[in-house]
């Protein structure tokens, strides 16, 4: 499988991609504008519900975790099933950064026979965030499984969150066609990397792709602390059992990103991994909007192209500022409806051996019709094929050329049968992402 003429064909050998060739990727955006972009980040944080039993770990500055080996100075993030944090590591005086489960995850990790193996193999990819070392934690809420990592900066998709508020979305337009190019190549280094390993990743969220820091060794502790200044960045008087007195506003350290010849990433986020030989039988994804058909319908038989679906997904997303699907429902199985019936608008019909095992809610049983025929439902409004769906949502930077490049681009990575989806070699040799 190779490119030709901006399409992919079969037959066609392509240019072997080496990792070593590749250093840097120089970026547009300057050191001042980056930095002054975080000023549109709000405050974000977890709230009180998520510290109930077999819920987060409650941390505040100065805990003292791992037999008061890590001293706690700052809240870097928060997700679904964990916080991360800036510590000391008391033993070797280096800081490191503590991502703390929830007890309900860390008991799945417990029985998860994979994650060894993920961890292993991924602490020798270049690319991809390295653990250092992990412990357990006890808490109110349960035990807590922490993993030590590098130090590093904030998310892509904190980055590009602020890029599209609309006090700077018009300036930084120009910028996110050549960003998304530079970054997407980045990620697909390190995903080149893990599959290499025969590792999938199962969450390409630009919310795992995370901004490497220069140095912290010469940087005075007190610019590295929390802060505390505004009203926003805390919720104190917590009075839910379990949780701290105070919870702290995530404040990345997006002051120390490495601009050295332009922005370098690794990836993160290697709870949802799984050895290819190995796939996890319920394909449960924790990004919904990034699954792909067969871990809806046939979720056993997932393997590494899903990350080839995902990465389709979010680059529609850098480049448009909107995801690709959407959805409206809360309940799980009218949510795999709602998604299924985007997939059938905007790639085109699913095809009938696939949608053989759809069995849809009683919200939308009568739009599914027999063979995957679908009625389009009242509360989804129809979207166009693909490639006229990117024309309308398109920057008006990206010229008529460069838009037939993406969209032949994201519509060979989206395609129903996984094994004609290209890999990570023939996607990075895509006239697109190799000019």
């Amino acid at each position: 499988m190779g490119w030709e003429g901006g399409a992919i064909m079969d037959q066609v050998v392509c240019k072997p991609f080496s990792l070593p060739t590749i250093t840097t990727i120089p970026m547009e955006l300057k050191k001042k504008e980056h930095d002054s972009l975080y000023q549109y980040q709000p405050f974000e944080m977890e709230t009180a519900h998520d510290y109930r039993s077999g819920g987060l770990l409650a941390v505040d500055v100065d805990s003292e975790l791992d037999n008061l080996r890590y001293e706690v100075i700052r809240k870097l993030g928060h997700g679904e099933l964990s916080t991360v944090y800036l510590a000391l590591d008391t033993k070797t005086r280096q800081w490191v950064a503590l991502k703390a489960f929830n007890a309900r995850t860390s008991k799945k990790m417990e029985k998860n026979d994979n994650f060894e193996q993920v961890v292993e193999r991924a602490n020798k990819c270049d690319h991809v965030m390295h653990e250092l070392t992990r412990f357990k934690e006890k808490g109110l809420n349960g035990e807590h499984t922490v993993q030590v990592f590098e130090v590093m900066g904030p998310s892509v998709s904190v980055l590009w969150n602020c890029m599209l508020n609309d006090a700077v979305k018009k300036k930084m337009t120009q910028l996110r066609s050549p960003m998304t190019k530079k970054i997407a190549r980045q990620a697909l280094m390190g995903l080149k990397e893990l599959h290499d390993a025969g590792v999938v990743h199962g969450n390409m969220d630009m919310t795992n792709w995370l901004l490497e820091l220069d140095s912290l060794e010469e940087v005075r502790r007190k610019k590295l602390e929390q802060d505390f200044e505004e009203p926003e960045s805390f919720l104190e008087n917590v009075k839910q059992k379990g949780a701290p007195e105070r919870i702290m506003a995530d404040q990345p350290l997006f002051k120390f990103v490495k601009m050295d010849g332009g922005l370098h990433i690794k990836l993160s986020g290697m709870y949802s991994s799984f050895i290819e030989n190995g796939p996890p039988s319920d394909g449960k994804h924790p990004n919904l909007h990034l699954r792909t058909p067969e871990a809806i319908l046939n979720p056993s038989q997932i393997n590494r192209s899903i990350d080839i679906w995902a990465m389709a997904c979010v680059m529609f997303e850098m480049l448009t500022g909107s995801k690709l699907f959407e959805f409206t429902r809360t309940k799980s199985k009218e949510i795999d409806d709602q998604h299924l019936i985007e997939m059938n608008n905007l790639i085109g019909a699913i095809p009938e051996k696939l949608a053989a095992n759809w069995k849809p809610s009683n919200a939308y049983a009568k739009c599914v019709g027999a063979h995957g025929h679908i009625t389009p439902p009242q509360d989804i409004k129809p979207k166009p094929i693909l490639e006229a769906h990117f024309d309308n949502m398109k920057p008006s930077t990206i010229d008529d050329n460069e838009a037939s490049q993406i969209k032949s681009l994201l519509r060979s990575m989206l395609q129903y049968d996984p094994s004609k989806r290209p890999s990570v070699d023939e996607v990075l040799s895509h006239p697109w992402l190799a000019a």
